[in-house]
């Protein structure tokens, strides 16, 4: 069995198995705490390693340091959470915009139809910031909800 505390004292079994859920294996990780990263950040090297495709040295070759990396980490996190509001918003502007209009929704599956309007306007560009008539118009007429 290995012992995560070689590699930093304040590993925990919960922490490797974290670390091993993200796809990191005893050696991989070693490198990246071995850049200064705590046994608590495998969210943020995560992060680096599956989503921005780097590895420890492509993260030496940058010369980065690990508190700049986590800002890094940290800004992605607030873009995804304010797209996701963002999108939260307009799939709600576009249902209530259909319901007002009288047009048949199915109330059984509401996330389906949100989901395909939000697709449609991502897909066509619409405006994201205000719900138009051109918009209403272009999906009414497409027949894509």
């Amino acid at each position: 069995m290995v012992n995560w505390q070689e590699i930093h004292p304040n590993f925990t079994e919960e922490l490797a198995q974290n670390w091993q859920e993200k796809g990191f294996d005893f050696e991989q990780t070693k490198e990246w705490i071995n850049l200064g990263f705590d046994p608590d950040d495998y969210e943020p090297a995560s992060f680096f390693k599956n989503r921005l495709c780097c590895d420890a040295e492509d993260v030496l070759d940058y010369d980065s340091n690990v508190v700049a990396l986590r800002e890094i980490y940290q800004k992605s996190l607030e873009g995804e959470k304010l797209r996701k509001f963002e999108s939260l918003q307009m799939q709600k502007a576009i249902y209530q915009s259909l319901l007002s209009l009288g047009l048949p929704t199915r109330e059984t599956n509401e996330d389906d139809e949100l989901q395909r309007a939000l697709a449609l306007s991502l897909e066509q560009e619409i405006d994201m910031g205000w719900l138009t008539d051109d918009n209403i118009t272009y999906i009414l007429e497409n027949d894509e909800i």
